[in-house]
């Protein structure tokens, strides 16, 4: 795997082998045949690994979500944290991010409407709506407000969870459809989010898949 990839401070998930739970972590130290992080936690469980054990390691990167797989090596003591020495890997997997991320959601927005041909001009009415899936490129809108192809938005949504992520984003219409209802669906692609913003949108969808895989699961088990 190309090092430069890596970074302190990156948000990994880790997996034991082949269909353990998922993990929360964060790259604390790099060194040239090492990487330490962390100790993984899941629901204030942390993940106890022994040298040999081998685990999946998956982070986001600007343009694709990337995961490998390694062993663990050791333990260390940074100050008073407790770190897990991984072994850097040298090959990885590349996921796009557009095919794999799209999920499903039902969250309200507002959003103002700003017309391609006046890009110099800005409504200051907001109109309401629902999105109705989400990923970090775009999500799918539905709304009363008659928009149409290559009309550029100024959507604003929140993220629910512990810590509520606020969001305004500059998207561009690319395709969209009337209902009977005279309600309109609308596909907009984020035309200007951050590299920071759009992994903070993955990492919620990350985190509602595994919600589900676990309620599934569940299920399974009763």
């Amino acid at each position: 795997m190309g090092k430069s990839r890596l970074n302190i401070g990156q948000k990994v998930e880790i997996r034991t082998e082949p269909d353990g739970e998922v993990y929360a972590s964060m790259i604390q130290e790099l060194e040239a045949e090492t990487v330490a992080i962390s100790l993984p936690v899941l629901q204030g469980r942390y993940l106890l690994l022994q040298p040999g054990e081998r685990v999946t390691v998956e982070f986001c990167s600007a343009d694709a979500v990337y995961t490998f797989e390694t062993v663990v090596v050791g333990r260390k003591k940074h100050g008073e944290l407790s770190l897990l020495l991984l072994a850097r890997p040298s090959a990885y997997k590349r996921k796009q991010r557009r095919e794999l991320f799209r999920l499903p959601v039902v969250l309200p927005c507002s959003f103002r409407l700003r017309a391609a041909a006046d890009p110099g001009g800005k409504s200051s009415k907001k109109f309401g709506g629902k999105i109705k899936d989400l990923s970090g490129r775009g999500l799918k809108l539905s709304t009363s407000c008659p928009v149409k192809i290559n009309d550029v938005l100024i959507v604003s949504f929140a993220l629910p969870g512990n810590e509520e992520q606020c969001f305004t984003l500059q998207g561009t219409v690319r395709w969209c459809e009337e209902s009977e209802e005279r309600m309109i669906t609308a596909g907009v692609e984020f035309t200007e989010v951050s590299p920071e913003q759009e992994e903070q949108i993955i990492n919620y969808i990350f985190a509602q898949q595994r919600q589900s895989l676990r309620l599934l699961r569940g299920r399974k088990n009763d």
